[in-house]
C-alpha cells in the first residue's frame, strides 16, 4: 500500500511547501473535494469524535477551531 505518512517524512520542507500549495490550488479550483459530514468546535470533541468512530456515517467529521 501507500502510506503517505511514511512518504512525507522523507520529503524536504520545500518539497511539502510546494505540495501542499499545489493541493491548496486544486482546491480552490473544485477540482479536489470532499464530502462533509458535520461540523463540530473544539469544545465539542467528544461527540466529533464519538461520530468520527461511527461504521458508516456519510460525509467527513471536522473539528472547527474558532468558537
Amino acid at each position: 500500500g501507500f502510506w503517505l505518512s511514511q512518504w512525507a517524512q522523507r520529503q524536504n520542507p520545500l518539497t511539502m511547501f510546494r505540495l501542499f500549495r499545489r493541493i491548496a490550488r486544486l482546491m480552490r479550483a473544485g477540482i479536489l473535494t470532499t464530502d462533509i459530514g458535520s461540523t463540530f468546535s473544539l469544545d465539542q470533541i467528544a461527540e466529533a469524535v464519538a461520530l468520527a468512530e461511527k461504521p458508516g456515517r456519510k460525509g467527513k467529521v471536522l473539528l472547527r477551531m474558532d468558537t
